[in-house]
């Protein structure tokens, strides 16, 4: 017999797939990318990932608050990808059911890029900054 799937036990910084609803989407929800930091109240709070990036390559100073990956480098980001430090969603463990959810982990170094993205964040509250330090550090 297969071991049930629990939300509550997804490693930090693996790769998700859930489904959100995003702003002015209404209820329609999305699949999206999300790379886990914490467990909170019955949520999997994460950073989203995003493969449109012309926002950061004419914007350096905002870029510096992400950690970018170019595609296939890692098989679960096909496409250059940012993991956006200012980009914090709570993703309800209702959504999360199935284990082929979890794409995988990041690699070991994500830490280290993880803490320096958040500290050049220029667009990132002071006070989820500090908070998130705090969690990474």
């Amino acid at each position: 017999m297969l071991a049930s799937f629990n939300p509550a036990e997804i490693p930090r910084y693996s790769v998700i797939r859930a489904p959100i609803a995003l702003p002015g989407s209404g209820d329609t929800e999305t699949q999206k990318l999300f790379v886990t930091l914490l467990h909170r109240d019955a949520h999997v709070v994460c950073f989203k990932t995003t493969s449109q990036l012309a926002f950061y390559r004419n914007n350096p100073e905002v870029a510096a608050g992400c950690v970018f990956y170019p595609a296939g480098k890692l098989t679960f980001f096909p496409k250059d990808t940012a993991i956006q430090s200012n980009n914090i969603w709570p993703v309800h463990y209702s959504k999360l059911t199935d284990p082929a959810q979890v794409l995988g982990r990041l690699p070991d170094d994500f830490g280290a890029m993880l803490v320096r993205a958040v500290q050049n964040a220029v667009d990132l509250d002071p006070v989820w900054k500090k908070a998130i330090l705090k969690e990474i550090t």
